[in-house]
């Protein structure tokens, strides 16, 4: 009668957390995303259970896509990196376990993936003052095998004791945050800096992953959890030591809260904010404050001052400038767009009619 009573306790249980994990799935955007709430309350190898399981097949067949282009030797490192992990980023660490559990894949093969990021990964940042003072932050994603990581992306609304925190467009498989918005209080979005062609930037890298120190879109889903306002999340950016450098934009709800913050791993290398006269700033992968504007900065800017200020909206920014080649191309993936003070949010798919290589993505 015992066993009975443990094991109808126990069903009861599986079926109430199998109901939990399901009511992840919110439905669609218009634009047909799904979208999911990552419910931090949840023990954190539940917390990415529903979006594994929901894309599994296209996950494994991107990480295959990876993992053939990886070399061996560096699959074999991150097999010893599991033992760092765990004991430095043991939250992190559960989250991946959960993940590879349902992908039936090892925890470094996942981690290899979460760390990505600081291999490689394209971008462009915008952020622009309105006339009327709010501000928008817009960004291309571009990276990698574009159409298969278009089929692994969803809109994570992320939640703690049933409070909205903040949300982001997601890769099923990926714990970190590229791009994100804390509501009514800020948005941002990360862009790769420092050239991954250099052997030695590459080794640096791999050896900061070996000390244990953050991923920097781990850091910028930390800043979305913990932080209420603007003035927090410009702090907290600027200090951390991180993987890999990087630059991190940052847009507020009006006025001057706006900024590019470009880091080196151990410290901030420059920060280049809104002001009175300057009322927008575009980050692509170069170091633009060096006189580095490539053909992806200078197109955005050629643009941007053609639609000029009294006539800048989040749709003439995004239909003409980030939906334009250079800035799209064929290695995009998604258009996101905020305005903090109206709340707005829009991600959309996107794919390059025009497949010529811009140039600038890798120098």
């Amino acid at each position: 009668m015992k066993y009975f009573q443990k094991a109808l306790i126990l069903a009861i249980f599986n079926l109430a957390l199998i109901q939990k994990l399901q009511a992840q799935h919110l439905g669609k955007t218009p634009e047909g995303i799904n979208i999911f709430k990552i419910d931090l309350s949840l023990d954190p190898e539940d917390r990415f259970v529903e979006t594994a399981t929901f894309f599994k097949e296209p996950v494994i067949e991107l990480f295959q896509l990876y993992k053939d282009v990886i070399s061996e030797a560096i699959n074999y490192m991150f097999k010893f990196l599991d033992l760092i992990t765990w004991s430095r980023f043991n939250e992190r660490m559960q989250e991946i376990e959960g993940i590879a559990d349902v992908l039936d894949l090892s925890s470094n093969q996942v981690m290899m993936m979460n760390f990505l990021y600081e291999l490689d990964a394209y971008c462009t940042s915008i952020i622009a003052r309105q006339d009327n003072g709010n501000l928008l932050l817009l960004r291309n994603l571009d990276f990698y095998f574009p159409n298969e990581t278009k089929k692994i992306t969803y809109i994570g609304k992320f939640y703690r004791a049933e409070k909205l925190l903040f949300e982001a467009p997601m890769f099923a498989g990926l714990v970190g945050v590229y791009t994100g918005m804390r509501e009514n209080a800020f948005a941002l979005s990360i862009n790769e800096r420092n050239p991954k062609k250099s052997d030695t930037g590459f080794m640096a890298n791999i050896g900061m992953m070996f000390s244990g120190f953050s991923q920097i879109s781990y850091l910028t889903r930390q800043v979305l959890q913990d932080c209420n306002d603007y003035n927090c999340a410009f702090s907290k950016l600027q200090t951390k030591t991180l993987i890999a450098g990087g630059y991190l934009i940052l847009a507020g709800k009006q006025g001057n809260e706006g900024a590019v913050i470009s880091r080196e791993r151990t410290g901030t290398l420059f920060v280049q904010k809104l002001n009175d006269t300057q009322w927008y700033l575009v980050q692509t992968n170069q170091d633009h404050f060096d006189g580095k504007c490539p053909i992806r900065c200078q197109k955005a800017n050629e643009r941007i001052q053609a639609i000029g200020h009294k006539n800048i909206t989040a749709e003439n920014l995004r239909q003409n400038v980030l939906l334009q080649w250079p800035n799209l191309n064929f290695m995009s993936i998604y258009t996101t767009t905020y305005e903090v003070a109206s709340k707005y949010s829009n991600t959309i798919l996107v794919s390059a009619t025009n497949l010529e290589d811009p140039g600038d993505l890798d120098t």
